[in-house]
């Protein structure tokens, strides 16, 4: 699919990419905002199917952040002067990990010109016993493979395939696995791990306090069992909002892109009234 680059100056000075591509005029674009690592590759796998009947638009998130406010402020500026330059009156919007807090700052802002709000493995601190040694192991992984010579890639690909997979999403494989892999080498570790901090007590229930907009929440099945159940009542439960569990960890649509696709086709053509719970 052809897909046109735009790049931003923003307020900080800083320079970021955004990728649009799909129909234009058939219905609100959907505007994509990646999670901690901050890249829009990460989302490149379902760009491509969710633009056949639709514009849609990916951001990079900046690495640069504004002093005097949170990390996670200074991204919801970031955003909102992207969606100011592109002249967005109406929108859907999906945010993925960190992405979703943005994402629901935007929705929540007024103006806000969201009209419906997806949120793909909102971050959350897990709760389980077991979340401390997955953090550790996907820490570990990142760092070897940001050391790890460029010539030896495949090779690393591999060995991680073979000692249980990327901690975070274990049943990526073949070249899901080699392109991840691309992406953790080159990404800037610094904002990752501030942004990675900023989730720290993060309430979903206040970041979803005031949003009107019908929701749409779709977490990894073997995530779902880290998190606080209590969490996940609410978003079970939670008026305006369909909650979807889908076979993965933190990055499902990395392994399942055609049903993550099919589950945020689905919500975005249905009309605009959701039925209320």
């Amino acid at each position: 699919m052809q897909r046109e680059i735009r790049k931003f100056t923003l307020r900080t000075g800083a320079v970021v990419e955004a990728w649009i591509g799909g129909k234009a005029g058939a219905g609100p674009p959907l505007l994509m905002i990646p999670g901690v690592s901050g890249n829009k590759e990460l989302l490149d796998c379902v760009f491509a199917p969710l633009a056949r009947d639709r514009r849609v638009i990916v951001i990079d998130l900046s690495p640069v952040f504004e002093r005097g406010v949170s990390i996670l402020e200074s991204a919801v500026r970031d955003a909102r002067e992207i969606v100011e330059a592109l002249r967005l009156d109406e929108f859907d919007l999906l945010g993925q990990s960190f992405g979703g807090l943005i994402a629901a700052h935007l929705t929540r802002q007024p103006p806000s010109s969201v009209r419906k709000l997806i949120l793909a493995g909102p971050a959350v601190v897990p709760s389980s016993w077991a979340a401390p040694a997955i953090l550790a192991r996907w820490l570990s992984a990142g760092a070897m493979i940001r050391v790890c010579p460029r010539r030896w890639r495949p090779g690393l690909a591999t060995v991680i395939r073979h000692s249980g997979g990327f901690p975070i999403e274990p049943e990526l494989e073949g070249q899901g696995l080699e392109d991840l892999v691309t992406r953790v080498q080159v990404l800037r570790v610094v904002p990752l791990l501030r942004r990675l901090l900023s989730i720290h007590g993060v309430s979903w229930e206040k970041e979803l306090a005031g949003v009107e907009a019908p929701v749409l929440v779709i977490e990894g099945s073997r995530e779902a069992a880290l998190l606080p159940p209590k969490l996940l009542v609410f978003f079970d439960q939670r008026p305006n909002t369909k909650y979807v569990e889908l076979a993965g960890g933190h990055l499902p649509f990395l392994v399942r892109p055609e049903k993550f696709v099919a589950i945020v086709d689905a919500f975005l053509d249905q009309s605009r009234a959701v039925a209320q719970r």
